[in-house]
C-alpha cells in the first residue's frame, strides 16, 4: 500500500485556564490560539441553531436546560465537551483524532481545506485536526513532528503562504 504514510506527532501545550479545547482548535485551523473566542461564538452559536438536534444530547451535570448550557458555554474559561467536539466536525467540515493514553477516538467524516489525509477505504481527503487529551480535563494541539530540523513534506503547515 504505497499510499499508506507513517507520521510522526508531537503535541504543543495549550494554556489550561478553561479555553483548552477551542485554543487547540484556533491553532489547528488558524495558527492563531488567541483566536479561541471566535470559534467558542461560532460553535455556540450552531449549537443554539441546531437546538432542535442536539438538545437531546445535554449531558450536563450542572441540571440546567439546553438554552442555559449554550449561555454558559459562551462565557470564557468553560470547558468544552463532546456537543463542542460535534459541533466543531460539523461547522468545519473535519474530522477529529483524540489521542488519549490509553486509546484513540475520531469524530466526524471530514471535508475540503486544511492538513488532508486521504480515507482509504473512499479514497477522499479529509481535514484532520488532531488534539490530545490529558487526565480528562485538558486538550493540546498535535501536529506532525519536525524531521531534521525540517517539517513533514506531506502535512501543510498552518499560516503557511503555500
Amino acid at each position: 500500500m504505497s499510499r499508506v504514510k507513517y507520521h510522526v506527532l508531537t503535541s504543543l501545550p495549550v494554556d489550561r485556564a478553561g479555553n483548552c479545547l477551542f485554543r487547540v482548535f484556533a491553532h489547528q485551523l488558524f495558527d492563531d490560539a488567541s483566536r479561541h473566542l471566535e470559534l467558542r461564538t461560532s460553535i455556540c452559536d450552531y449549537l443554539k441553531t441546531h437546538a432542535e438536534t442536539l438538545s437531546c444530547y445535554n449531558w450536563n451535570e450542572h441540571g440546567e436546560s439546553y438554552d442555559q448550557y449554550v449561555a454558559r458555554m459562551r462565557k470564557p474559561k468553560v470547558w468544552g465537551g463532546y456537543l463542542e467536539l460535534y459541533a466543531f466536525t460539523q461547522l468545519y467540515a473535519c474530522r477529529l483524532i483524540i489521542y488519549e493514553s490509553d486509546r484513540e477516538q475520531v469524530f466526524g467524516e471530514g471535508g475540503a481545506g486544511g492538513e488532508k489525509e486521504e480515507d482509504m477505504s473512499s479514497g477522499n481527503a479529509a481535514r484532520v485536526v488532531r488534539l490530545s487529551y490529558h487526565g480528562g480535563v485538558h486538550y493540546n494541539s498535535v501536529v506532525p513532528a519536525e524531521r531534521d530540523g525540517q517539517e513533514d513534506d506531506d502535512a501543510s503547515s498552518m499560516g503557511s503562504d503555500e
